[in-house]
């Protein structure tokens, strides 16, 4: 099993393995944070004066001979970019069709058709008196948008826009949260793929067996267990050999299933034999069995006996 996979958490069908590539960017994030949060810092003036002079950071290109810092910073911006959205004030500086405002995961702009120029601000949303213009919204936006804009709640009083982690309800980068965006961001099929429902496997790690029987039902439901048809794929097993095994578990099963029937009686539909006795000074052993195929039993007994037809000994088992 690949190991984006294995690196995807238990409730997606993973068995949540530490991806460190994917958890260093999140502990980068961090640091990108920060130097959004405190824009007057000394190492944010040095990179501004730099790198993006006349840009904003969450702009800002990687520039001609980047040193490895600002790569590394511009890598770990991905997983900012990728998790922030601006809160919706009265300010204006965020852009209806360009920022990232609606608040609904992976996609935080609006599907609607751009109606309106591509420089209109959130704040034109807004009337005065600080109420929504719902007239304009209708006109502008698809239904699913407007169900998600009509519930952003409106500020009391008018206030500077501010960039805010969607994932979290206070707005602040925590690295758990982060740590799973960059590796949605890595593996995007291992977490978009169909199986991985939540409840599914939240329900088998909440088992109170022992951990070893949840792997096994782990690997169970991945199709991971050691079979022919597996070992086969995986080529550690002879074409031949699998099939020669398919062939005798499936004979033995349909024995299992089809009990052999006992082969007749012949002492009884045939012709009686006469015993003969044996020549003088001589024994004679005569020995039979019988097998029940429905109580699936078996028996055996001999019997010796001397030239007059004395029996000498007997035995059965």
């Amino acid at each position: 099993m690949r190991w984006e996979k294995l690196s995807q958490a238990k409730c997606r069908g993973g068995l949540g393995f530490r991806d460190f590539t994917s958890f260093d960017q999140a502990l980068v994030a961090k640091q990108v944070c920060r130097l959004l949060q405190f824009p007057n810092s000394l190492v944010s003036k040095v990179l501004r004066a730099r790198y993006y002079r006349n840009f904003d950071f969450l702009h800002a290109n990687i520039g001609l001979k980047p040193s490895f810092v600002w790569r590394i910073i511009l890598w770990g911006r991905q997983v900012i970019k990728a998790g922030i959205r601006w809160r919706m004030e009265n300010d204006y500086i965020v852009l209806v069709y360009k920022d990232n405002w609606v608040p609904r995961p992976v996609a935080f702009k609006p599907m609607s058709p751009p109606k309106m120029s591509m420089h209109t601000v959130v704040a034109d949303l807004i009337k005065s008196g600080n109420q929504r213009d719902e007239d304009k919204l209708k006109q502008n936006f698809i239904q699913e948008d407007l169900d998600v804009i009509l519930n952003i709640p409106l500020p009391r009083e008018k206030a500077k826009d501010q960039v805010m982690w969607h994932y979290d309800k206070r707005g602040e980068y925590f690295v758990k949260s982060g740590y799973q965006l960059a590796l949605k961001l890595r593996y995007p099929e291992a977490s978009s793929s169909s199986g991985n429902n939540p409840r599914h496997w939240n329900t088998l790690w909440s088992l109170e067996i022992p951990e070893k029987i949840k792997i096994f039902m782990w690997r169970a439901s991945k199709n991971l267990l050691p079979s022919a048809e597996n070992l086969w794929k995986m080529k550690k097993l002879e074409p031949n050999l699998a099939a020669a095994k398919a062939e005798s578990i499936m004979a033995a099963y349909q024995r299992v299933r089809k009990p052999v029937p006992a082969p007749p009686d012949t002492s009884r539909t045939g012709k009686k034999q006469k015993w003969t006795p044996p020549p003088e000074n001589l024994f004679k052993v005569n020995v039979d069995a019988a097998i029940s195929s429905k109580n699936q039993m078996a028996a055996y007994g001999a019997v010796i006996r001397n030239a007059r037809g004395n029996i000498v000994a007997a035995g059965i088992n």
